[in-house]
């Protein structure tokens, strides 16, 4: 499997990357919203959102690769600092084990080092083991911290 992982340009090629990145929200979350081009295209043009794809340029498709993992780092500036968080880190089913995710993230690291980034934090669902022990493996550590939600669609 030859891996090539890059910042998702504002460009896309077609409904097929449309397409792929939908199944894999739809691996991350099985109440994921589908989204469009027009969708995609807002968050690659967006300044302070990096949307990471991972593409297998040996199992090509129509424009000659595969989506097979992407995750999201977003910039937090705030008063006390700069940090970024990550989100949305999936990996189709059938690449899990080859070592996507963590070139996705290592990826993302560096991104975030040299935007000069504090930290990095990330939430990851507590049956997802295999996830977390990679990010073990990566130096993130637990936060003794309770997350909590508001929503607003139901307001």
């Amino acid at each position: 499997m030859d891996l090539q992982i890059q910042i998702l340009a504002c460009e896309m090629h077609g409904d097929e990357d449309i397409s792929e990145i939908n199944n894999l929200l739809g691996q991350l979350s099985s109440n994921a919203e589908i989204v469009t081009k027009e969708d995609v295209l807002r968050v690659g043009m967006s300044t302070n959102i990096h949307l990471a794809v991972a593409r297998d340029i040996d199992a090509p498709r129509n424009r000659g690769y595969r989506i097979v993992g992407m995750a999201t780092l977003i910039e937090k500036r705030q008063l006390v600092g700069f940090s970024g968080f990550i989100e949305d880190v999936v990996v189709d089913e059938a690449y899990r084990s080859h070592g996507v995710a963590e070139h996705l993230n290592l990826f993302l690291i560096e991104i975030a080092k040299m935007l000069g980034m504090q930290h990095l934090e990330l939430t990851s669902n507590p049956k997802r083991i295999a996830a977390h022990k990679l990010y073990d493996k990566l130096g993130y550590v637990d936060r003794d911290t309770r997350v909590r939600r508001l929503d607003l669609s139901r307001k």
